[in-house]
């Protein structure tokens, strides 16, 4: 496979991750449109560019919600001796800062992010 071929398949399945998360997370039915829309180019560019029929069909068979295998990455973070703490969504309780992993990104990179975000 061409170097660049790499690249491709790198930014094909991002963008079909992001089609994924946002259609699941999406507020209304606009965006819920336009993730689908994403999600129908990314396929249409996957074949363009050559992928096989069972390729293309993973994007077209996608999971819901988030892309990732679920990985949860938190980062335990001390600022002037003092533990960082957020309070999740979800139930209210209090946990160090991080989230799902996401799509081609390093651990580290994810741990920054998330407690960065």
């Amino acid at each position: 496979m061409a170097p660049y071929q790499d690249d491709l398949n790198t930014l094909l399945a991002k963008l079909q991750a992001i089609a994924q998360t946002g259609n699941y997370y999406a507020k209304d039915v606009f965006d819920q449109q336009r993730y689908t829309e994403l999600a129908d180019v990314t396929t249409k560019l996957a074949i363009k560019f050559g992928a096989s029929d069972q390729q293309a069909k993973l994007f077209v068979d996608a999971d819901f919600g988030y892309v990732t295998p679920k990985v949860d990455v938190r980062a335990v973070t001390f600022i002037d001796d003092q533990l960082l703490l957020v309070q999740e969504r979800a139930g209210g309780t209090w946990s160090i800062p991080g989230g799902w992993a996401d799509l081609g990104y390093s651990a580290g990179e994810i741990a920054v992010k998330e407690t960065r975000e």
